[in-house]
């Protein structure tokens, strides 16, 4: 019995995410926080083939920030590599092949240094569960500084109707947008999660709502009639509870 390839190992799909862009406002906060900050340090969970490893550690080259991205796909990681090694910041890069539930394990955190900013980047919502969410934030607690910043992008609960519920037993776990589990969390339980580990999101730090529906859809379980999910993006900071 041959057995599937994990779309993150497909080719045409790692070819797309080493062409893609950084996160523009991910670029923005670490200039903004850590623009001057000797030897800070960078998480980047799920970092996929570097499109912002490589951005943060060429942002951060004058001031010797070290930045290391960690991913499961090995295929991701190759192709991040590759470009690191071209890179005019290649030697402030690090990447660890592991999952987003073994972080601290998988980087060594008992004798390394830990993290100013951590970036979660599309990665939590992939978990299948509420227990494997919840595992990957807590683990992401234990590598940060405190005080240190924290910059999600997730899918949210808007993607889908009001009336579509998550899977039993879940509280925000539904069937994806690829007929897999996935979180789709609303802004009160994002926040209400984080709290659990430590981290906070000031107030005066809204979340930005991309693929917001511009109409009420009529049929069907998602609320944006293109098929895109909707997506939360925002920051918080570690308070080490």
């Amino acid at each position: 019995m041959k057995l599937a390839v994990s779309p993150w190992e497909k080719p045409d799909v790692v070819a797309s995410f080493a062409q893609a862009n950084p996160n523009p406002q991910l670029l923005k906060l670490a200039s903004n926080v850590l623009t001057g900050k000797k030897s800070a340090r960078i998480l980047d969970i799920g970092c996929g083939a570097g499109r912002n490893t490589l951005s943060l550690a060429e942002l951060g080259q004058e001031w010797g920030w070290q930045v290391v991205g960690i991913d499961s796909s090995r295929a991701m990681l190759d192709a991040a590599q590759q470009r690191a090694d071209a890179s005019i910041a290649r030697h402030s890069i690090k990447f660890y092949s592991g999952s987003m539930e073994e972080l601290v394990s998988n980087l060594d955190m008992k004798n390394s240094a830990k993290f100013d900013l951590i970036v979660a980047h599309g990665i939590w919502n992939l978990a299948s569960s509420g227990k494997q969410f919840r595992i990957a934030l807590s683990q992401a607690s234990q590598c940060a500084n405190p005080g240190a910043k924290l910059f999600v992008f997730t899918f949210a609960r808007k993607t889908f109707l009001e009336q579509e519920k998550p899977l039993k037993g879940e509280d925000f776990v539904f069937i994806g947008l690829n007929d897999e589990p996935q979180c789709f969390l609303d802004e009160e339980q994002l926040d209400s999660e984080l709290a659990k580990v430590g981290f906070s999101r000031p107030k005066n730090s809204p979340l930005t709502i991309y693929n917001k529906p511009l109409m009420p859809a009529k049929a069907g379980r998602l609320s944006n009639p293109f098929g895109s999910p909707v997506i939360y993006e925002g920051v918080w900071e570690y308070l080490n509870l």
